[in-house]
Order: structure tokens, then sequence, then C-alpha cells
């Protein structure tokens, strides 16, 4: 059995025909280590479970990371990498946002309940037929209701909850629109599809932004805390950039 894997890059540790020991291939960083990311500050009081959930997808997004990284792939397959970037880090951004809204209070309640519905008979007016339903409502001790994505970024940019900025809420919806996309079936036309709305730079605002994110102040992140492969580089950052300049442009 070969042991030495000194010499390989990360993804050639992971091959089955080189017949590694697990304790010497590549691993993305350990779940006690990604939960470190969500469990300070303002989400120090998260539960369990969402925190496991959290660091798992943080694994699977270090990995996506890994084979975008070091893989020549096929451009279909890169924009697939791309669409499962952007769908696994706005669950995060979602649970995030979930979660904050809850333990401080903020989230939607519900005070009125449907009792019944009183339906008129049909009646005629100018040839056209119409037909009155009156919804009887009863009050009821206040509980969740429920709240979208939309509502809750909606929320979050009103409430100021942490410090990210008012500019970074226009992108976030802009992802959650993509997250949308896991839907296959829904198409506008037929360019609506995943390889013209997934792109290198929708990615790139991903880990940009879940980055920003997981790093505010409300939170006490520090180094360590596994999260460093979402950091974009310099070119990484210049191509965010100059996206930026080309929408100021085009407005």
């Amino acid at each position: 059995m070969m042991n030495n894997s000194s010499n390989l890059e990360p993804f050639d540790t992971l091959q089955k025909s080189k017949n590694i020991p697990y304790s010497n291939r590549w691993h993305p960083k350990t779940v006690p280590v990604l939960e470190s990311a969500v469990s300070r500050g303002l989400l120090s009081n998260m539960p369990r479970g969402m925190r496991k959930n959290i660091a798992y997808s943080l694994m699977y997004l270090q990995h996506m990371e890994l084979q975008l990284k070091e893989l020549n792939l096929h451009n279909v397959i890169i924009t697939m990498l791309y669409k499962n970037f952007i769908i696994t880090g706005t669950s995060i951004i979602e649970a995030l946002f979930y979660h904050l809204l809850k333990s401080n209070g903020l989230w939607r309640q519900k005070e009125w309940e449907l009792e019944n519905i009183i339906k008129s008979n049909e009646f005629s007016k100018d040839l056209i037929k119409y037909k009155v339903e009156t919804h009887m409502l009863k009050k009821i001790v206040p509980i969740d209701d429920e709240m979208n994505f939309d509502s809750m970024i909606k929320k979050m940019e009103s409430k100021k909850l942490i410090n990210l900025s008012h500019k970074a809420y226009p992108y976030i919806k802009k992802l959650k629109s993509l997250r949308n996309k896991v839907h296959l079936q829904i198409n506008e036309n037929s360019t609506d599809t995943d390889w013209f709305n997934f792109n290198y730079i929708d990615y790139l605002w991903m880990k940009y932004t879940l980055y920003r994110l997981l790093t505010d102040a409300s939170f006490n992140n520090c180094e360590g805390s596994g999260i460093e492969f979402l950091k974009v580089n310099s070119d990484e950052l210049e191509s965010l950039k100059k996206d930026v300049n080309k929408d100021k442009d085009e407005q």
C-alpha cells in the first residue's frame, strides 16, 4: 500500500487507483473546525443541527473549490459546479438569516387564523358573472408565520442586524434568484438554461459574499475558522471590481 503522498497534488491523493491510506489523502477542513465559523457572537446560540448542516455544506463547497482549481474539466461540468456552488452557498446564507431573525425576535408573526369562508350565490353584472367570498378570521395567540427568502433578505437589510453593507444585498438577491434554478423545469425561453445562467462571475460573487458574511464582526470569527478557501485572491477581486464598473456603465 502506498503511504507517501508528499509529491502528489491534493486531487491525486483521492484517486482509488493510487490506493493511498485515508490519513494521507486530501481532506477538507473538519466539521468541528467549520462549525467554529458559526459558533460565535450572534451565532453562539445556533441550534446544533443547523450548525452541523452548515459545516457539511462548507465541506462540500471546499471540495468543489478544489475541483475548479485543480482539474481540467469540460465546460458544462464547470458550469454545473458553479451552479451547485451557488445553490449550496445560498442555502447557507438563508440558514444564517433564518437563525438571526428567529433568535432576535424578528420573525414574522401570525395573529389571525382563517375560521370560515362565506360564499355568495353567483350573480351577473354587465353580462359578466361574479360571486363574493367573505373570509372570517379569528384572533389567535401569535405564532411564527411563513417567511420566504425574499422576505428574510428585506428584513435583514432593514433591521441592520449585521454589518454587511447595503451594497451586498442586491448580489444576495441575484444569487437567490439563481438558487431557484434548482427547478430544472422552470424555463422562460430557449436560452433560459443552466449554461447561460451560471457563470464564473456569479461563482466569484458567491464566494465573496459568503466570506464577507461569515467574517462579519457580529460573528467574532478569527483566523483558523476554516473558511479561508472562500476568500477571493487579487485576480478574482479585480474581476469583481470590473463587474461592478460594468453594471455602473450599463445604468
